[in-house]
């Protein structure tokens, strides 16, 4: 009795997810939080909702999970990068962005920033973002092989990066770390964050008046998600 009233939220939630992109749609505990937020006089528990949602989303043809593997690393020691793309109302226009992002192995804090087009300009210019973010700059850096930095991929860990990246991290002082192919478990760190940040702050998708604005209310959410404690982790990740 208690779930009859939020089966229209929950069902227009839903029925909004139709039309969104695959991994920008809603998981259960994210419909819950905005159930807690948006209609607060409505009391119901999370694992009613999650066996809700479960049985409309296996009705609905609409699926997801995702996986965390905790890991601890020395302060300082560890950063892992990716892209990966996210869809975003700018202007009242829906537009499909690449998202640059940078998290530190060990306090699990992360810095993400939306970019038209994954070009190596644009990695170079978020990496210098993401130092200014972080305030440092980590002794390591980890890859998938990128062709912003990797030109060919030689016998073994061996690569020969592209000389502008070999500039850059020359520079800044970071070595680089890139996984096999096809083998980007090993980055799992950053593969977890963006998942986690994708359904916690672009779902349902963010509205903004551009790409600027777009990208401080990135960095407003990566600043709030420092007050989180990691499961597994005895600090916060600030």
């Amino acid at each position: 009795p208690k779930l009859g009233p939020a089966m229209d939220f929950i069902n227009e939630i839903l029925e909004t997810d139709r039309k969104a992109p695959r991994k920008q749609r809603h998981t259960a505990r994210r419909i819950w939080a905005r159930l807690r937020k948006e209609r607060p006089e409505i009391e119901v528990a999370e694992c009613t909702v999650r066996g809700y949602v479960r049985q409309r989303k296996r009705e609905m043809g609409l699926k997801g999970g995702e996986t965390f593997v905790p890991q601890s690393y020395r302060w300082g020691q560890e950063a892992q990068v990716d892209w990966y793309e996210a869809w975003a109302e700018l202007g009242g226009e829906r537009q499909k962005l690449f998202v640059f992002c940078m998290r530190s192995m060990a306090s699990g804090g992360a810095f993400h920033q939306a970019w038209p087009h994954a070009t190596q300009q644009a990695f170079l210019e978020a990496h210098e973002a993401a130092f200014r973010y972080f305030r440092g700059i980590f002794e390591l850096l980890r890859y998938d092989n990128l062709t912003s930095a990797v030109k060919k991929i030689l016998r073994g860990q061996q690569r020969q990066e592209s000389e502008r990246f070999i500039a850059f991290r020359s520079h800044w002082g970071f070595q680089s770390d890139f996984c096999n192919p096809a083998r980007g478990n090993e980055k799992g760190g950053v593969e977890g964050e963006q998942g986690y940040f994708r359904r916690n702050h672009l779902v349902p998708l963010p509205e903004a008046r551009d790409l600027e604005h777009l990208n401080q209310l990135l960095r407003d959410s990566s600043t709030e998600e420092e007050q989180r404690l990691i499961a597994g982790r005895a600090q916060r990740s600030e």
